[in-house]
Order: C-alpha cells, then sequence, then structure tokens
C-alpha cells in the first residue's frame, strides 16, 4: 500500500479504532516517510498548518529525499479527552538531498501535540523535540551554561545548541543577545563539538545581521575563518553564504555579496544537502539583477536550473 494511502487510513480512522497515541504517531511515521509535506497536511489541523512550527517541520522533511522508519517509540506526557502530548523517537535512516547523497542513521525525537476534531485525531504540532528545549531555555534571557545543562543531556546537547542559537535570532537587546551567544559557543567549544561552535557562529552572525548590528561583518568573516580551518564543505559554503548576506544587508556591498555567495553556490557538488547552495546561487542572480548585469544574473539562473534538472534538490525558498 503506498505511504500516502496509509497515511490517510490512519488520519481518518475513527479513535476507538487504535489506541490513539500509537495511531497519532504511526499517521506521522508514515507521512514522514512519504518525503512530500501534503502527507502531513492531510493529518493536521488548520491551525498547525498556519503556525510557525510547520516551516520548521518543512524544513526537516525538505532536508531528505528518502527516510525509512525502522522503528518507533511513543511515550504519553499528557492527555485529556480532546488533547494529547507526545514524544516519539524514531530509528531508521534517511539520504539528504544533494550531489552528495549521504544515507545517515535517523535517531529524531519530536514533540507532537494532538487535537481531536471530530472524532479524528490531528495534529496540532510537531516540532523537534531539541528545538522545544530550546525555546524553553530561551525563556530566560540571558541563557547561561548552568541553564542549558539543566535541560539538556550530554546526547542532546549539540543539537540543543544549535537549536537554541536559531531561536535567539532576532534578540535584540544586546546586553541578552551576546552574552547569551557567548555561553552557547563556549560550551560547544568545551565540550569539543568544534563543528557546532561554528555552526553557532553563523546563526550569531545572522542574529547580529537581523538587528543592523556593527558587528555582523567581523562576525561573519570570522566564522568563514574557522569552517575554512575546520574543511567541512557544508559549513564554509554556509558560511560563504552568511557572509555574502552580511556584505548585503549589512553593508550595502553588493559586487562582496555576489562573489561570496557565489563562493557558497560552487561548492553544491560537495555538500549533502543543496539546497543551502541552490538559495546562495538564487540570492547572486537577484543581487546582479539590482546591479543591471542581466547577463550574470542569467547566467546564475541558468546554473541553479541545471542543477534543478539533476534532480539535486527542489529549488524552493519559502
Amino acid at each position: 500500500m503506498a505511504p500516502l494511502v496509509l497515511a490517510l487510513l490512519m488520519a481518518t480512522a475513527p479513535v476507538s479504532s487504535a489506541p490513539a497515541p500509537e495511531a497519532v504517531a504511526s499517521s506521522f511515521v508514515q507521512a514522514l516517510a512519504f518525503d512530500q509535506m501534503e502527507a502531513f497536511e492531510k493529518i493536521a489541523t488548520a491551525e498547525a498548518i498556519a503556525s510557525p512550527d510547520w516551516q520548521l517541520l518543512r524544513n526537516r522533511v525538505e532536508k531528505y529525499q528518502c527516510v525509512s522508519v525502522a522503528s518507533h517509540e511513543v511515550r504519553v506526557v499528557s492527555m485529556t479527552g480532546d488533547h494529547m502530548l507526545l514524544l516519539l523517537q524514531l530509528h531508521g535512516t534517511a539520504r539528504s538531498r544533494g550531489a552528495v547523497s549521504v544515507e545517515s542513521p535517523l535517531h529524531d525525537r519530536f514533540e507532537i501535540e494532538a487535537q481531536l476534531v471530530d472524532n479524528t485525531w490531528k495534529l496540532k504540532s510537531a516540532v523537534l523535540y531539541e528545538h522545544r528545549l530550546a525555546q524553553r531555555i530561551a525563556e530566560q534571557r540571558p541563557v547561561t551554561i548552568a541553564s542549558i545543562l539543566e535541560h539538556s543531556t550530554d546526547a542532546d546537547l549539540p543539537s540543543v545548541l544549535i537549536e537554541l542559537a536559531d531561536v535567539l535570532i532576532g534578540e535584540p537587546a544586546v546586553e541578552k543577545r551576546v552574552p547569551s551567544y557567548e555561553a552557547i559557543i563556549g560550551l560547544a567549544w568545551n565540550i569539543g563539538e568544534p563543528a557546532t561552535a561554528v555552526e553557532c557562529m553563523r546563526l550569531w552572525s545572522s542574529a547580529e545581521v537581523s538587528v543592523n548590528s556593527d558587528d555582523a561583518i567581523p562576525r561573519a568573516y570570522e566564522t568563514l575563518r574557522l569552517a575554512n580551518e575546520l574543511g567541512d564543505p557544508r559549513l564554509i559554503s554556509a558560511a560563504h553564504h552568511a557572509t555574502g548576506i552580511a556584505e548585503w544587508i549589512h553593508a550595502k556591498n553588493i559586487p562582496r555579496a555576489v562573489e561570496e555567495l557565489r563562493k557558497a553556490a560552487d561548492l553544491i557538488e560537495r555538500v549533502p544537502d543543496a539546497r543551502g547552495p541552490m538559495k546562495s546561487r538564487y540570492m547572486a542572480s537577484y543581487l546582479l539583477s539590482l546591479l543591471g548585469n542581466l547577463r550574470g544574473a542569467l547566467d546564475d539562473t541558468e546554473l541553479l536550473s541545471s542543477t534543478g534538472r539533476k534532480g539535486d534538490a527542489s529549488p524552493r525558498f519559502v
């Protein structure tokens, strides 16, 4: 039976046909294996689809082109007659989208909220557990090492740090933003996670851009320097992209921004997820059109289109 058909059958089954938590968990697993957001839209409430958390789920789904869940466990956190909160642990494999298609172990945890609608359990929200932890940690700012360790286990910590750095983007108060990022990045270095530290630094540079801080440019170039030292193409590409955005938004230096974005895009054959470099190529084309360089813009558009035709990834920029 096709995964989507099975997901729809599970989603529309009466609540009495199976234990409700397991039915909700199974519907979610089948939708995840389908690799398309349409499967989730069939089992979710309109409120869920309209929420900011939905984009986070979309980003996770679009990261992979093949998810195979070997097993799952579901734990009921709370449950009433028309509402439940679940913790779902998945075990399996997932293959990334991109020219370097890497199959990796999948051990994701999701916090799932479901609501009873017309005698059918529907998703109200589904968020990576580490992201939800990060949201809770960030409620008290500035974030401290003590507050991070209080809410995280050793296994969670690298993922929680990245999610926390992402959650803090947009924090306008420098007295809350700077010590929070210093705590996150310092902890990443201290636990021997240099890639996590550099990824969090990249997110910090994005945070500085979002509030138009004078630290945006130096932060971006420091991130790029460290990424190059680690030699990880994924981190290098992401750092070039962040530097390009900082040059464009903060410094208004569009030619330099295009240069950095093209460097990010040129690494597409060396990264496991093609969406980042494709976005960089798209942004470079857009900025070249602003400069009136239509030939350059068309060249980048053609490169972007040729990547899409190879089937490496879908150029979605949402």
